[in-house]
C-alpha cells in the first residue's frame, strides 16, 4: 500500500503548503502569466480552472512539476467538492474541471500515474477518484462495450476465465470499456492466446470516463458474470489466430 505520510504545517521543500493538520494543500492552482494578464478569474474567486486548451496546457505542466518534485504528490489529496448528482456526461465533465481534487486525481489517472492510482483502490486519492465518477448519472447502456485483455501465459488467461465464470468482483479503481472493437483490440496485442475479449451487454455503474477511445468504465468492486459460453473463432489472414469472445453483464 503506498504511502500517505501526513506533513508538518508549513511548506515542505517542494513548495506544497500543509494545513495546521498536516494535510497538503495540492493541487494550488497558479495562473500562468498569459492568464494574469487576461486577468482571468481563480478558481477561489469563483471563476473556472479550466477554459480553454491553453488552460489544460498550463494544468498539465504545474501537475507534471509537482509530481517530479514529489513522487508522493499522487497520493496527496484534498477533499472532492463538487457540486450535483447524477450529472450528464458534459455537466459533469464541466463540474469536474472545475474542482481541484478532481481535475487532479482524473489527469493523474489519464497520465503517467495510471499505474499507481488502477491497483490501488483504497488509497484516499483512488477513492477521491470513484467519489467523483458517482457524481455522474450511469450511462444507459443501448449496445455492447468492449475490453480487449491481454495475459503472458495460457494459463493465466484459463485462471480468469475460471473465475470470470464464478463470477467475480472488479479490483481495480476503474475498469475500462469501449464501444469501439477497434479501440479494444489494440490492448490485445502481444497475447499468447489469441485475441480475448470481454463484450459488456448489460450493467447498471456504468458510466463514460472519455470522449478519447469512447472510454466508458465500472468501479471497483462492481460485479461481472459470464453469460453462456465464450464463443471461439479463427480469424486473421491465414486463419491461424484464435480469438475469444466472452459476454458478461454486470450484476
Amino acid at each position: 500500500m503506498p504511502s500517505e505520510t501526513k506533513k508538518p504545517s508549513g511548506k515542505d521543500e517542494a513548495g506544497h503548503q500543509y494545513d495546521k493538520d498536516g494535510n497538503i494543500i495540492i493541487p494550488k492552482y497558479q495562473l500562468s502569466d498569459r492568464q494574469k494578464a487576461k486577468k482571468v478569474p481563480t478558481p477561489e474567486t469563483g471563476g473556472r480552472i479550466l477554459n480553454d486548451r491553453a488552460d489544460r496546457r498550463d494544468w498539465n505542466q504545474y501537475r507534471d512539476k509537482q509530481l517530479k518534485a514529489d513522487p508522493e504528490a499522487v497520493w496527496k489529496v484534498g477533499e472532492v467538492k463538487m457540486k450535483g448528482e447524477n450529472l450528464s456526461f458534459k455537466e459533469w465533465e464541466k463540474a469536474a474541471d472545475n474542482d481541484v481534487t478532481a481535475l487532479q486525481v482524473r489527469s493523474d489517472f489519464k497520465g503517467s500515474e495510471y499505474t499507481k492510482l488502477n491497483p490501488n483502490p483504497e488509497t484516499k486519492a483512488s477513492q477521491a477518484l470513484l467519489k467523483v465518477m458517482k457524481k455522474q448519472a450511469p450511462h444507459k447502456q443501448t449496445g455492447p462495450m468492449w475490453r480487449g485483455l491481454s495475459f503472458k501465459t495460457q494459463q493465466e488467461a484459463d485462471n480468469f476465465v475460471g473465475k470470470l465464470k464464478e463470477g467475480i468482483n472488479l479490483d481495480r479503481t476503474l475498469t475500462s470499456f469501449t464501444t469501439d472493437e477497434n479501440t479494444a483490440q489494440t490492448f490485445t496485442a502481444g497475447s499468447v492466446h489469441g485475441p480475448l475479449y470481454l463484450k459488456l451487454t448489460k450493467s447498471k455503474s456504468l458510466r463514460k470516463f472519455s470522449d478519447s477511445e469512447n472510454e466508458f468504465v465500472l468501479p471497483y468492486k462492481s460485479r461481472l458474470r459470464v453469460i453462456g459460453k465464450p464463443r471461439t473463432q479463427m480469424v486473421g489472414r491465414n486463419k491461424d489466430i484464435k480469438e475469444t469472445i466472452i459476454e458478461v453483464e454486470e450484476y
